[in-house]
Protein backbone atom coordinates (compact mmCIF):
# COMPACT_ATOMS: atom_id res chain seq x y z
CA UNK A 1 0.00 0.00 0.00
CA UNK A 2 1.59 3.44 -0.96
CA UNK A 3 1.78 5.83 1.92
CA UNK A 4 0.11 8.93 1.98
CA UNK A 5 1.76 12.17 -0.11
CA UNK A 6 1.73 15.93 1.23
CA UNK A 7 -0.51 17.76 -0.96
CA UNK A 8 2.34 20.21 -1.76
CA UNK A 9 4.43 17.36 -2.73
CA UNK A 10 1.74 15.70 -5.34
CA UNK A 11 1.75 19.50 -6.40
CA UNK A 12 5.26 19.71 -7.36
CA UNK A 13 5.49 17.07 -9.04
CA UNK A 14 2.36 16.08 -10.96
CA UNK A 15 2.23 20.16 -12.69
CA UNK A 16 2.36 20.80 -15.90
CA UNK A 17 5.64 22.19 -17.71
CA UNK A 18 5.43 25.92 -17.66
CA UNK A 19 7.40 26.35 -20.95
CA UNK A 20 8.49 24.78 -24.29
CA UNK A 21 11.92 24.54 -23.39
CA UNK A 22 11.74 22.04 -20.61
CA UNK A 23 13.48 18.76 -21.43
CA UNK A 24 11.15 16.32 -22.99
CA UNK A 25 9.84 13.44 -20.62
CA UNK A 26 11.59 14.81 -18.18
CA UNK A 27 10.47 15.12 -14.24
CA UNK A 28 10.65 18.34 -12.09
CA UNK A 29 13.56 17.90 -9.24
CA UNK A 30 11.72 17.97 -5.97
CA UNK A 31 15.51 18.12 -4.75
CA UNK A 32 18.79 16.27 -4.97
CA UNK A 33 19.09 14.53 -1.81
CA UNK A 34 16.44 14.45 0.88
CA UNK A 35 14.95 17.87 1.85
CA UNK A 36 13.37 16.19 4.51
CA UNK A 37 17.16 14.70 6.32
CA UNK A 38 19.07 17.60 5.40
CA UNK A 39 19.55 20.35 7.50
CA UNK A 40 21.94 21.98 5.00
CA UNK A 41 21.60 23.11 1.24
CA UNK A 42 23.32 24.65 -1.53
CA UNK A 43 20.63 26.37 -3.88
CA UNK A 44 21.08 26.76 -7.47
CA UNK A 45 18.96 28.11 -10.38
CA UNK A 46 17.67 24.78 -12.35
CA UNK A 47 18.82 20.92 -12.67
CA UNK A 48 21.47 20.99 -15.41
CA UNK A 49 19.88 19.11 -18.39
CA UNK A 50 22.97 16.63 -17.86
CA UNK A 51 20.37 14.79 -14.88
CA UNK A 52 18.00 13.93 -18.12
CA UNK A 53 20.28 13.98 -21.52
CA UNK A 54 23.29 12.30 -22.51
CA UNK A 55 23.95 13.35 -26.37
CA UNK A 56 20.84 14.44 -27.10
CA UNK A 57 19.14 11.50 -26.06
CA UNK A 58 17.41 10.43 -22.65
CA UNK A 59 19.04 8.95 -20.30
CA UNK A 60 17.51 5.63 -19.55
CA UNK A 61 19.06 2.26 -17.56
CA UNK A 62 21.98 2.33 -15.22
CA UNK A 63 22.83 6.06 -16.43
CA UNK A 64 19.76 6.86 -15.35
CA UNK A 65 19.89 9.97 -12.74
CA UNK A 66 15.81 10.68 -11.84
CA UNK A 67 12.60 9.61 -12.85
CA UNK A 68 11.49 10.09 -16.20
CA UNK A 69 8.02 9.64 -18.19
CA UNK A 70 9.75 6.69 -19.81
CA UNK A 71 10.97 5.59 -16.60
CA UNK A 72 7.87 5.65 -15.22
CA UNK A 73 6.27 4.01 -17.79
CA UNK A 74 3.74 7.22 -17.81
CA UNK A 75 2.15 9.19 -20.77
CA UNK A 76 2.13 12.77 -18.91
CA UNK A 77 3.04 14.13 -15.55
CA UNK A 78 -0.50 14.70 -14.66
CA UNK A 79 -1.35 11.50 -15.35
CA UNK A 80 1.08 10.08 -12.55
CA UNK A 81 -0.27 7.69 -10.09
CA UNK A 82 0.49 8.12 -6.33
CA UNK A 83 2.51 5.17 -6.15
CA UNK A 84 4.31 7.11 -9.35
CA UNK A 85 4.76 10.76 -7.68
CA UNK A 86 6.01 9.08 -4.87
CA UNK A 87 8.54 7.54 -6.85
CA UNK A 88 9.17 10.28 -8.32
CA UNK A 89 10.30 12.05 -4.94
CA UNK A 90 12.15 9.15 -3.83
CA UNK A 91 14.59 9.13 -6.90
CA UNK A 92 15.60 12.50 -5.94
CA UNK A 93 15.98 11.58 -2.24
CA UNK A 94 18.41 9.12 -3.20
CA UNK A 95 20.04 11.00 -5.96
CA UNK A 96 23.56 10.55 -4.25
CA UNK A 97 23.08 6.76 -3.05
CA UNK A 98 26.28 4.95 -4.01
CA UNK A 99 24.44 2.98 -6.51
CA UNK A 100 23.43 5.82 -8.52
CA UNK A 101 24.99 8.02 -11.20
CA UNK A 102 25.29 11.61 -9.28
CA UNK A 103 26.67 14.57 -11.46
CA UNK A 104 29.98 14.26 -9.32
CA UNK A 105 32.00 16.63 -11.76
CA UNK A 106 28.97 19.65 -10.54
CA UNK A 107 28.49 19.08 -7.17
CA UNK A 108 31.87 17.72 -5.69
CA UNK A 109 33.06 21.58 -5.04
CA UNK A 110 30.24 22.41 -3.61
CA UNK A 111 30.37 19.16 -1.65
CA UNK A 112 34.02 19.95 -0.28
CA UNK A 113 32.70 23.09 0.96
CA UNK A 114 29.75 21.74 2.95
CA UNK A 115 32.53 18.96 4.37
CA UNK A 116 34.96 21.61 5.33
CA UNK A 117 33.06 24.62 6.68
CA UNK A 118 30.15 22.90 8.59
CA UNK A 119 30.42 19.07 8.27
CA UNK A 120 27.93 18.32 6.29
CA UNK A 121 27.81 16.21 2.87
CA UNK A 122 25.58 15.63 -0.23
CA UNK A 123 27.02 11.83 0.12
CA UNK A 124 26.41 11.44 3.95
CA UNK A 125 22.82 12.71 3.99
CA UNK A 126 22.88 15.33 6.08
CA UNK A 127 22.95 18.29 2.81
CA UNK A 128 20.86 18.30 0.17
CA UNK A 129 20.55 20.99 -3.16
CA UNK A 130 17.77 22.54 -4.03
CA UNK A 131 17.17 25.15 -7.17
CA UNK A 132 14.85 28.33 -7.42
CA UNK A 133 13.43 26.50 -10.44
CA UNK A 134 12.65 22.62 -10.51
CA UNK A 135 12.96 22.02 -14.50
CA UNK A 136 15.49 21.01 -16.46
CA UNK A 137 15.56 23.01 -19.91
CA UNK A 138 17.16 23.13 -23.31
CA UNK A 139 18.86 25.22 -24.21
CA UNK A 140 19.96 25.63 -20.89
CA UNK A 141 19.51 28.73 -18.77
CA UNK A 142 21.57 31.02 -20.26
CA UNK A 143 20.75 30.96 -23.40
CA UNK A 144 16.80 31.12 -22.80
CA UNK A 145 15.03 34.45 -23.40
CA UNK A 146 14.45 36.60 -20.26
CA UNK A 147 10.62 35.99 -20.22
CA UNK A 148 10.80 32.33 -20.16
CA UNK A 149 13.62 32.64 -16.57
CA UNK A 150 10.86 34.75 -15.54
CA UNK A 151 8.10 32.27 -15.88
CA UNK A 152 9.91 29.77 -14.58
CA UNK A 153 11.04 31.85 -11.79
CA UNK A 154 7.94 33.05 -10.71
CA UNK A 155 6.33 29.56 -11.47
CA UNK A 156 9.26 27.75 -8.99
CA UNK A 157 9.06 29.98 -6.32
CA UNK A 158 6.30 28.58 -4.15
CA UNK A 159 7.56 25.17 -4.04
CA UNK A 160 10.39 26.01 -3.08
CA UNK A 161 9.14 27.64 -0.23
CA UNK A 162 7.37 24.36 0.59
CA UNK A 163 10.46 22.73 0.54
CA UNK A 164 11.76 25.08 3.52
CA UNK A 165 8.45 25.35 5.44
CA UNK A 166 8.11 21.63 5.97
CA UNK A 167 11.54 20.41 5.09
CA UNK A 168 14.63 20.42 7.71
CA UNK A 169 16.73 22.83 6.05
CA UNK A 170 18.18 25.64 8.72
CA UNK A 171 21.35 27.06 6.74
CA UNK A 172 21.56 27.42 2.84
CA UNK A 173 24.60 28.10 0.97
CA UNK A 174 24.27 30.45 -2.12
CA UNK A 175 26.81 29.91 -5.30
CA UNK A 176 27.80 32.07 -7.56
CA UNK A 177 26.71 35.70 -9.23
CA UNK A 178 23.68 34.39 -10.94
CA UNK A 179 22.33 32.69 -7.93
CA UNK A 180 22.56 35.84 -5.73
CA UNK A 181 20.52 37.82 -8.47
CA UNK A 182 17.68 35.92 -8.95
CA UNK A 183 17.34 35.01 -5.06
CA UNK A 184 17.23 38.72 -4.97
CA UNK A 185 14.53 39.22 -7.64
CA UNK A 186 12.43 37.12 -6.81
CA UNK A 187 12.46 38.48 -3.43
CA UNK A 188 13.48 34.93 -1.45
CA UNK A 189 15.78 36.58 0.79
CA UNK A 190 16.89 39.88 2.19
CA UNK A 191 21.00 39.77 1.68
CA UNK A 192 23.65 41.80 3.21
CA UNK A 193 27.03 42.97 1.35
CA UNK A 194 29.86 40.92 4.16
CA UNK A 195 32.74 42.12 2.47
CA UNK A 196 35.23 40.34 -0.18
CA UNK A 197 37.45 37.53 -0.21
CA UNK A 198 40.99 37.77 -2.40
CA UNK A 199 40.95 35.33 -5.38
CA UNK A 200 44.02 35.14 -7.91
CA UNK A 201 43.74 38.62 -9.22
CA UNK A 202 40.15 39.51 -8.53
CA UNK A 203 38.04 39.01 -5.42
CA UNK A 204 34.79 37.13 -4.86
CA UNK A 205 32.34 39.27 -2.56
CA UNK A 206 30.21 37.52 0.06
CA UNK A 207 26.62 37.66 1.41
CA UNK A 208 24.83 37.01 4.44
CA UNK A 209 20.80 36.94 5.16
CA UNK A 210 17.93 35.29 7.44
CA UNK A 211 14.38 34.56 6.60
CA UNK A 212 11.37 32.54 8.10
CA UNK A 213 14.05 30.90 9.92
CA UNK A 214 16.36 30.18 7.52
CA UNK A 215 19.72 31.19 7.14
CA UNK A 216 21.47 32.18 4.27
CA UNK A 217 25.09 32.81 2.95
CA UNK A 218 26.34 33.47 -0.24
CA UNK A 219 29.62 34.43 -2.25
CA UNK A 220 29.74 35.88 -5.85
CA UNK A 221 32.36 33.33 -7.18
CA UNK A 222 31.19 30.20 -8.98
CA UNK A 223 32.67 27.32 -7.98
CA UNK A 224 32.54 25.00 -11.04
CA UNK A 225 32.88 27.82 -13.28
CA UNK A 226 34.94 30.85 -12.73
CA UNK A 227 38.34 30.80 -13.44
CA UNK A 228 40.98 31.15 -10.32
CA UNK A 229 38.84 28.81 -8.09
CA UNK A 230 41.95 26.53 -6.51
CA UNK A 231 41.41 24.12 -3.48
CA UNK A 232 43.15 26.78 -1.87
CA UNK A 233 40.02 29.56 -2.13
CA UNK A 234 37.61 26.97 -1.59
CA UNK A 235 39.87 26.14 1.65
CA UNK A 236 39.15 29.83 2.74
CA UNK A 237 35.79 30.19 1.83
CA UNK A 238 34.95 27.33 3.74
CA UNK A 239 36.82 28.63 6.65
CA UNK A 240 34.72 32.11 6.36
CA UNK A 241 30.82 29.87 6.07
CA UNK A 242 31.98 28.00 9.28
CA UNK A 243 32.41 31.25 11.18
CA UNK A 244 29.65 32.92 9.97
CA UNK A 245 27.59 29.34 10.65
CA UNK A 246 28.74 29.59 14.09
CA UNK A 247 28.11 32.97 15.35
CA UNK A 248 24.25 32.50 13.87
CA UNK A 249 24.46 29.50 16.19
CA UNK A 250 25.29 31.51 18.77
CA UNK A 251 23.56 34.63 18.65
CA UNK A 252 20.29 32.38 18.48
CA UNK A 253 21.43 30.04 21.25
Amino acid sequence: MTPPIPRYLVDMVRREAPVAEVVPESTPVVAFGDPFVATVATLGINPSLREFLGRGKLLDGSSRRLATLRSLGAESLESLTDAQVLEVVEDCARYFDADRNPYGRWFNSLDMVLRASVGASYYTGSACHLDLVQWATDPIWGELAERTREQLLAEGLPHLRALFTFGKTTLVLLNGRQVLDHVKSVGLVELSDCGTMPMGHTTCSLYMGDGEGVQYVGWSTNLQGSRGVTNEFKSRLAAWVASVARQQRSSSS
